[in-house]
């Protein structure tokens, strides 16, 4: 997402409240301060949503693919610091793996 410009996003792991991952990771974009208004993007799932929408569904609809949090714990969702590329980088990649940018305005503005 960053190669097409996508601000505030990065990678997100399902955890339990001990902190004992689920074995599931996402994507998801900020669209600001509200944790509410958090996207999530899952592709393994091939769904997306807002948080609390995710959320629910990782809890109930989606709870048989994932481990179970241990006994007393609630599932919850852990951001992870997110992969800094450097200009140089991100160029590399766009000429690597054009097939991954976008030509789109709602992602580049342009």
């Amino acid at each position: 997402m960053r190669l097409n410009g996508v601000k505030n996003c990065g990678k997100a792991s399902l955890a339990d409240t001990a902190g004992n991952l689920l074995n599931h990771s996402v994507a998801y974009v900020k669209t600001g301060n509200d944790p509410k208004k958090t996207i999530s993007i899952d592709p393994w799932l091939q769904d997306c949503g807002f948080l609390p929408e995710m959320m629910s569904k990782y809890k109930n609809e989606y709870k048989k693919y994932f481990k179970n949090p241990a006994k007393g714990q609630e599932m919850v969702l852990i951001t992870r610091k997110p992969q800094e590329l450097t200009p140089e980088q991100t160029e590399y990649f766009k000429q690597k793996y054009p097939q991954l940018v976008l030509k789109n305005r709602l992602f580049a503005g342009g």
